[in-house]
């Protein structure tokens, strides 16, 4: 899939899952769109068939840089997982198994003819993954534009605000982009400045005991969010303890006192509580 347009630039069936097919595939499509050398990049999970020996080598020779999903992470890959999903909730989809291979090449070979030029993807405004991928939505969503705000102008006191945002979006990122970063750092405090390149949603977070803090700039006024917990499980660590499981207790707000900001009376509440049960 290209991940710009959301077009199935190849699909392929076969009986077994191997090196062999998808550099083939890998190939095809690179013939079938003109694609030159250190053109494009491809972004695949962390499958045999994607970082198998024989694939790297055919990305090598053909100028394709490999990109792989973080192990554990699931959402890595957003735009394939939207692709399974649309293919499996497709009205067309089978009811039951194909009876052979060659069926489950044709039903797939028209699936991917309607995904890519009849289905209207609300990812890239309403519009086919086929158009976008030519170019053609620009004129689309232009004339959209102008009819939107035809109407606004014919019967203003249909319209509540304004009209459908029909702008081309026209950057595309995995898991999304935050700007005005600077590095990642871990619990240990080392610096992650390579994730940044190909992991840019994880800039501007301090990741320490399993919980993401915001980590603000440098130099600003903003107070990191800590977690009060958290940092007395590291120091436990730190001397060698163990971690004990923590049990829902009412004391909890009377020994920490209300957490980020909340109205005091909660706790004024919740200790009054704790010396009427004690």
């Amino acid at each position: 899939m290209d991940v710009f347009s959301r077009k199935a630039v190849g699909a392929e069936v076969h009986a077994e899952e191997s090196m062999a097919h998808s550099s083939q595939l890998l190939e095809t499509i690179c013939r079938e769109e003109g694609i030159e050398p250190h053109q494009v990049s491809v972004h695949a999970d962390n499958g045999g068939a994607m970082k198998g020996s024989t694939m790297l080598a055919t990305m090598q020779r053909l100028g394709v840089m490999p990109s792989f999903s973080r192990p554990s992470v699931s959402n890595d890959n957003p735009f394939s997982e939207s692709l399974f999903r649309t293919v499996q909730y497709c009205p067309l989809y089978p009811t039951k198994p194909f009876a052979n291979l060659d069926a489950a090449r044709a039903w797939v070979a028209i699936f991917v003819s309607w995904y890519n030029d009849e289905h209207v993807h609300s990812g890239i405004r309403f519009t086919t993954p086929a158009s976008r991928h030519t170019g053609t939505d620009t004129a689309i969503l232009h004339h959209r534009d102008r009819v939107y705000h035809a109407a606004q102008r014919t019967h203003p006191s249909r319209w509540s605000g304004a009209t459908r945002n029909w702008t081309k979006i026209a950057r595309v990122t995995l898991n999304g982009v935050k700007e005005d970063t600077r590095s990642v750092r871990t619990a240990s405090g080392r610096s992650r400045d390579g994730d940044r390149e190909q992991f840019p949603q994880a800039e501007g977070q301090l990741i320490e005991t399993g919980r993401a803090h915001f980590d603000p700039t440098p130099g600003s006024d903003v107070t990191p969010i800590v977690d009060p917990r958290a940092t007395g499980r590291d120091e436990m660590l730190a001397h060698g303890g163990n971690i004990r499981k923590e049990e829902p207790d009412s004391s909890s707000a009377r020994e920490t006192g209300p957490v980020n900001g909340l109205n005091e009376g909660v706790g004024a509440v919740s200790m009054a509580n704790h010396r009427l049960t004690s």
